[in-house]
C-alpha cells in the first residue's frame, strides 16, 4: 500500500477507534457522502439513489424483501455468491409458494 494511503487509513481509524460513538453520529457522514457523490457518478445514478449497507447479506435483504412479487416471478441466484445470499431468496420462494414465485440457481434450467 503507497506510505500516503497508509498514513491516512491510519488516521482515520484512529479517529474512529478514539471516539466510535462520536465519531458515526458526527462525523460518518463527512465520509459517506463524497463516497456517495463518487459511486453515483461512477454509476450514472443520482446520489440519492446509493445507499450503503453493512454487508451483501443486508442488502440483498432489503431490496428483495421491498419488491412486490407477482405470479410467475423468478428469483435467480448464482452459485457462486456468498452462501448466506440464498438464505432469503430461498425464504421468499417459500412464503410466496402460493402465489408461484419460482427459485433455482443459474446451473437449473428456469422456465415461465
Amino acid at each position: 500500500m503507497p506510505n500516503p494511503v497508509l498514513a491516512a487509513t491510519e488516521a482515520t481509524f484512529r479517529s474512529i477507534e478514539g471516539n466510535i460513538d462520536r465519531f458515526i453520529k458526527l462525523r460518518l457522514s463527512e465520509y459517506l457522502d463524497p463516497a456517495r457523490h463518487r459511486m453515483a457518478k461512477f454509476l450514472g445514478a443520482g446520489p440519492e439513489e446509493i445507499v450503503f449497507v453493512p454487508s451483501c447479506s443486508h442488502g440483498l435483504n432489503t431490496v428483495l424483501r421491498n419488491l412486490l412479487w407477482n405470479e410467475g416471478d423468478i428469483i435467480i441466484g448464482g452459485k457462486y455468491h456468498l452462501p448466506i445470499c440464498q438464505f432469503t431468496p430461498r425464504l421468499l420462494h417459500l412464503a410466496h409458494s402460493n402465489d408461484n414465485l419460482q427459485f433455482g440457481g443459474t446451473d437449473v434450467a428456469i422456465h415461465r
